[in-house]
């Protein structure tokens, strides 16, 4: 060590000097924690699901998407709003009881042309999570709670798909095929839907805008519906 520099320490400092000296030893901040990609939804309101509960949604799903970066910007409007260039239309239905394939259909999106669409079945989450839209109109705290979870974890896994259109169901997380963990437990994305939303970002930042990415894709088919399981549970999920 130089002579000058012995015995002498940070005390002995400027402070603009050693704030200099901290930003320059500091590791570099990465790009994506810097600069989220922020996605547009258009909420249609229908009038099934009640706002305080749209509103516990669309916490849950922030929870879920936000360690991947991803940022959703909501605005609520009616049947006939018109869907922005860049907007996912988000719409909750009512179609009770199972679909053509063994399980209950929770959630869809379509990918094709024209506005990118998502369906969130309502009664059939609410039945995911051990009620029904009737008794959440005047249920207790834990019982909305799961509720909205569960809506909550249909939106981001939907919205995934949304982004990244080829990206097959995972085997655990939010991304599974089915709605089968517990909605008293945490539950995120797991590392390679992460990562390919950290790719999508690069791209849509590239491109110019998410649509644009969305546009050098190959043509992806719309990916399956999440499902929950055939038989009903007696207090939701496990």
């Amino acid at each position: 060590m130089d002579a000058n520099f012995q015995g002498l320490s940070l005390r002995h400092l400027p402070f603009p000097l050693v704030a200099c000296l901290a930003a320059l030893l500091a590791p570099p901040a990465r790009a994506m924690d810097a600069a989220p990609l922020e996605v547009r939804a258009l909420w249609v309101e229908t009038g099934l699901v009640p706002p305080a509960l749209r509103v516990a949604m669309i916490h849950a799903a922030a929870s879920i998407l936000s360690p991947a970066r991803v940022v959703v910007r909501w605005r609520v409007g009616k049947a006939d709003t018109v869907s922005g260039p860049e907007e996912l239309r988000v719409v909750a239905i009512e179609q009770r009881g199972r679909g053509a394939g063994a399980g209950r259909i929770l959630g869809a999106t379509s990918n094709g042309p024209g506005s990118r669409t998502i369906w969130v079945n309502y009664p059939n989450v609410a039945w995911a999570a051990g009620t029904t839209v009737d008794a959440l109109s005047s249920a207790g705290f834990h019982e909305r709670r799961r509720a909205a979870i569960a809506l909550g974890r249909v939106v981001a896994h939907e919205i995934v798909h949304a982004l990244v259109p080829d990206l097959p169901h995972a085997d655990v997380g939010v991304m599974s095929e089915r709605l089968k963990d517990s909605l008293d437990r945490p539950l995120g994305l797991d590392p390679l839907t992460t990562e390919a939303l950290l790719a999508a970002n690069r791209r849509a930042r590239e491109a110019g805008s998410i649509q644009a990415a969305l546009a050098l894709l190959p043509p992806a088919a719309d990916p399956p519906p999440l499902v929950a399981d055939s038989e009903p549970p007696s207090e939701g999920l496990p």
